[in-house]
């Protein structure tokens, strides 16, 4: 894993060139300030735009409370086509949920895992340790603090009501009007906030940490705009939070943690007792034939062996391409538990304290459902998505499931097809046909799509589950599983786990 630079060598590096932060400087040139009037158009003094300031923290904090509500729904589909469900966006614009699964529950949905592709050469290991103020791009609406101050109020101030409007109603029924309003006021605080950086940078009044917790405000700005608002056109987010992210790091002190740098191995044990039939690359022919066509699931193999991926996802590659990124992590066992929640962490944070370094008797998290590869696309640089997948109508949705042992998606099934490419880790996973699904118990209230049953639970508990028919396998680094739609599935993690699922119509 890549070690921080120690404080006491900050200093000596004041002539490192960010070659990473001067590709900002080209690709953040702006030609106008960011500016503008409070909404009622009266004249703003002194006092009067402190006092919003305030208000504008004190909606942000709040907003970042409001952003775990809403961050991961819409691939998590209800048996009922799409049944009216709150949702929430990604970082795509699709709609998901910033952080989990439980808004199934109350919504009526279902988490599903799948699979993804691409290709990327890996990220270098060293970055500078100190701001310059060349790194930065010349924004000609810093010269006057009183105007900057005037336009971070009013940009607040838009994305305060923006953030109500956004949270009103289900989530299908917002405009996508307030979404994109959302993904440009994003656009216009982290620009305030690049000028006020470079403005500390001029003056030399901060200190270097300074800059560094800076960097940090300018990643998290970045994420709330990708999670929350709607898709653009090269929306400058993506690279300014990508640019940004290893001097964001820097803001907090992280310990090395060496076992993460090991291989993953199985760690908790799982008996297959009717394994899944299993086909090497079979032609896109053959699998719409024998498999799609017949709602018929099948282990693949040699699929995804030529992925990048297979090689560069390991814990510390994560932590050096996207630590400082801010993502969705659901705390509990399952989300059908009454303890289970959500909550917004950076990516640092949650593989320290949730994989790497879990407290004894502390509660799962999981980072599940999330379309983290639409937010951070250097990612999505690392797979190519299987052919398979674009026999449908729609083109894929990608979701990622990161996580340490132990995590489970109890038995469900979603409306579209699915393929789940294990990446990293083990998982166990039992499958029942649709024509089960009586015997599957009765779903849970508001979750139609959920069994009660506990699959691996005391038998004498379910005896009714115990009469189904079913498949099993344990799917391993480099194997993938299509699961047809409607078919009941339960997934538990043997180990420290990242996968990739595609869904599609």
């Amino acid at each position: 894993m890549c070690s921080l630079p120690k404080p006491a060598n900050i200093d000596n590096n004041r002539d490192a060139e960010g070659e990473i932060l001067q590709k900002l400087a080209e690709s953040t040139k702006t030609e106008e300030p960011v500016v503008g009037k409070n909404r009622a158009g009266e004249t703003t003094t002194q006092a009067t735009l402190q006092e919003r300031a305030k208000r504008g923290r004190e909606s942000e904090a709040r907003g970042e409370r409001g952003l775990i509500k809403r961050t991961r729904e819409e691939e998590a589909h209800t048996d009922e086509e799409d049944e009216a469900k709150p949702l929430v966006l990604s970082s795509s614009g699709h709609a998901s949920s910033p952080t989990g699964r439980r808004s199934r529950e109350e919504n009526g949905f279902k988490d599903d895992e799948g699979t993804t592709d691409r290709t990327r050469p890996g990220a270098s290991n060293s970055y500078p340790s100190h701001f310059t103020e060349d790194m930065l791009p010349v924004a000609k609406f810093c010269g006057i603090s009183l105007r900057r101050r005037e336009a971070a109020v009013s940009a607040n101030a838009l994305l305060d009501y923006t953030w109500q409007k956004l949270n009103t109603g289900h989530w299908q029924d917002v405009p996508i009007t307030w979404r994109l309003v959302f993904t440009w006021g994003s656009i216009a605080v982290v620009h305030i906030l690049l000028a006020d950086l470079q403005l500390s940078l001029s003056g030399g009044a901060n200190t270097t940490q300074a800059h560094f917790s800076s960097a940090a405000e300018i990643v998290r700005a970045c994420d709330r705009g990708l999670l929350m608002g709607a898709p653009v056109g090269d929306n400058p987010l993506h690279k300014v939070a990508s640019l940004f992210n290893s001097h964001a790091r820097l803001s907090a002190t992280m310990a090395d943690l060496p076992a993460e740098a090991l291989p993953v191995a199985q760690q908790d044990k799982a008996t297959v007792h009717f394994p899944l039939p299993s086909g090497r690359c079979p032609p896109l022919d053959r699998f719409l034939l024998n498999y799609m066509n017949k709602s018929v699931p099948v282990k693949l193999l040699g699929i995804v062996d030529h992925w990048p991926a297979l090689k560069m996802w390991r814990i510390p590659y994560l932590r050096e391409l996207a630590g400082a990124r801010t993502v969705p992590v659901e705390v509990g066992a399952r989300y059908t538990d009454s303890t289970w929640s959500q909550t917004l962490l950076t990516l640092d944070e949650y593989l320290t304290r949730y994989v790497s370094q879990p407290a004894a008797g502390a509660p799962t998290g999981y980072l599940a459902q999330h379309q983290l590869l639409d937010q951070i696309p250097e990612l999505r640089d690392d797979l190519l998505v299987p052919d398979y997948c674009h026999l449908g109508e729609e083109e894929p949705r990608l979701h990622a499931w990161l996580g340490p042992r132990g995590t489970v998606s109890p038995l469900h099934h979603d409306p579209d097809h699915n393929i789940l490419v294990q990446v990293l880790g083990y998982k166990y996973i039992r499958l029942y046909a649709e024509d089960q699904s009586p015997l599957c118990i009765p779903p849970r209230p508001l979750l139609s799509n959920t069994s009660q049953a506990e699959i691996e639970g005391p038998q004498a508990d379910w005896p009714l589950l115990q009469q189904a028919q079913y498949h099993d396998l344990i799917l391993a680094p480099g194997e993938s599983l299509y699961i047809p739609p409607r078919y009941w599935h339960y997934v538990r993690s043997l180990s420290t786990s990242f996968s990739v699922s595609f869904w599609w119509r």
